[in-house]
């Protein structure tokens, strides 16, 4: 495995740890703000559209004028948002929101990631590229799953939420020094000297 698939996959488990870190607390979480069953599943139902829809959109737009990187920093902007509002949802039109703006967050992170991810590995090596890749991913749900239970029990919903951000934050970070290594690489594959 290459430096660059190792960042990314960095990276990839960053994000796949965020968004774990709600699943053991999503029914709790749900009641808390006076919803029930039917809120939890619309509000996934929102979410699981809009990222399937928009990833086709935004897959299609990064594909016709090549701004992965652009849109890996971009979507990183809108899911860091978006789980800030987490901590501010109150009722469940607020949750419907904050689940609709991380849906397309996630439409436009996950295209221009796999892209990048597809391109920094050889091809034959691609086997194994992606079974690192979905390891890791499984691998990164199960212990934001425990973490986020621990730190419910000792923090509550609130402590959470906030790690959520702090890792949202951090995975902004990583994709934007990723995405500069990305650059320089570029610059100096293409003979161009940066300072």
């Amino acid at each position: 495995m290459n430096r660059l698939m190792l960042q990314l996959n960095f990276l990839n488990i960053i994000i796949i740890m965020t968004g774990g870190f709600l699943t053991p607390l999503w029914g709790n979480f749900v009641k808390q703000i006076g919803g029930d069953v039917r809120t939890a599943g619309i509000a996934i139902c929102i979410f699981s559209i809009i990222i399937g829809i928009c990833t086709i959109l935004a897959a299609r737009i990064e594909n016709k004028y090549r701004i992965e990187k652009s849109a890996l920093i971009f979507s990183a902007i809108i899911i860091a948002l978006a789980y800030s509002g987490y901590l501010l949802v109150k009722t469940p039109f607020e949750l419907y929101s904050v689940q609709l703006f991380l849906g397309i967050g996630c439409a436009i992170q996950t295209p221009a990631l796999y892209k990048l991810y597809q391109d920094s590995m050889p091809a034959e090596k691609s086997t194994l590229g992606w079974g690192i890749w979905n390891g890791f991913f499984n691998i990164a749900l199960g212990v934001a799953a425990l973490c986020s239970s621990y730190i419910a029990h000792h923090l509550g919903l609130r402590g959470v939420f906030l790690v959520m951000l702090a890792l949202a934050c951090f995975s902004l970070f990583t994709s934007i020094w990723v995405v500069s290594r990305l650059q320089r690489d570029d610059c100096l594959n293409n003979g161009i000297t940066t300072r």
